[in-house]
């Protein structure tokens, strides 16, 4: 069965537009789902002509062709169900109510599946990091700048709150005007990335930083160049959606916010390197290690091997400490 009647014509996005009175940002919510869908449902025109492939859709998300959480498809059925209503001449009955269904039926299994991270009590481990991104909701620009954030500390050893107002080149060789005071990030698509950060808080003591390079094809590397390629079109790494860099109170809230939101968890960046150093010093390899290497492992924090070790050391009983001067 085809989709529909080739003979009638086929609404678009800003005919939906035109018969809803709808902000600026979620006009860009809207835009960004619609291409996700497409790219699900392997429709390629402008035009809505989409609209009746649910089949396709679900059979994508069964063979889990896309990485999507319980959110995300969630949103994207709230969004495709919104426009499909207003379009009743063009969209089959069934479906419109298979949209229906299909939107309820993702709104009860995300809610029970946040209600299931709550009970998980009020600690967390660093291997469950990729499960968590992964899980993160991604079809609105804040979504997936908060997705960003998250990846950058979870996916890594945690820094400090060192990437507000820090610019993006796409090689090394492309010289900041003040390469020795500045933090930067040095990204391409096929050699990896890297971060250089001159200024924080203990580089009287750590000096110049340069970061382990992330390669291609890896989990943190692929969340950022997503993010370049379909929402930050700025030339800093983390920025809002009129290009302007986001600041350090914004960053950590944005990444206490999703602990908070998707987890139930009171964490945010102090906590999250503490037990980072808490895992580290526990694990096989690092008794295994020389005393270089270790040192190595705690300057990836920005910290001295003996706080480091302190850190991993004091555990969970330190998390609330204020004390991070080396």
């Amino acid at each position: 069965m085809s989709d529909l009647n080739s003979s009638k014509p086929k609404p678009t996005l800003n005919q939906f537009f035109e018969k809803k009175q709808l902000s600026e940002n979620t006009k860009k919510t809207y835009r960004n789902s619609v291409a996700i869908i497409k790219r699900a449902t392997k429709y390629q025109p402008d035009d809505l002509g989409f609209l009746n492939r649910v089949v396709t859709f679900q059979s994508q998300i069964r063979r889990k062709q896309f990485d999507y959480s319980l959110n995300t498809i969630k949103g994207l059925y709230i969004v495709w169900y919104s426009i499909a209503k207003e379009f009743p001449s063009f969209c089959f009955r069934k479906t419109l109510t298979t949209l229906k269904h299909e939107m309820d039926k993702y709104n009860e299994l995300a809610s029970k599946h946040m209600a299931q991270n709550i009970n998980h009590g009020d600690t967390w481990d660093y291997d469950d990091a990729s499960e968590f991104v992964s899980s993160l909701p991604q079809t609105t620009y804040s979504e997936y700048l908060t997705k960003v954030i998250v990846a950058l500390y979870v996916l890594q050893p945690p820094v400090r709150l060192d990437y507000d107002n820090m610019m993006v080149y796409n090689r090394y060789t492309t010289r900041l005007q003040n390469e020795e005071e500045e933090n930067f990030c040095i990204f391409n698509n096929n050699m990896g990335f890297f971060f250089v950060l001159n200024d924080f808080k203990t580089k009287n003591t750590i000096g110049k930083f340069i970061s382990r390079l992330i390669k291609p094809k890896t989990q943190l590397h692929n969340v950022l160049k997503f993010w370049f390629q379909n929402f930050n079109k700025s030339v800093y790494l983390l920025a809002d959606e009129n290009g302007k860099p986001i600041g350090p109170e914004a960053i950590g809230q944005r990444l206490r916010g999703a602990f908070q939101i998707h987890l139930g968890l009171q964490i945010g960046v102090r906590q999250l390197r503490r037990l980072y150093e808490t895992k580290l010093i526990h694990s096989p390899a690092y008794v295994e290690m020389s005393l270089a290497d270790k040192k190595e492992e705690h300057r990836q924090l920005l910290h001295s091997f003996e706080m480091g070790h302190a850190y991993g050391i004091q555990g969970h009983a330190s998390l609330e400490s204020d004390d991070e001067a080396s």
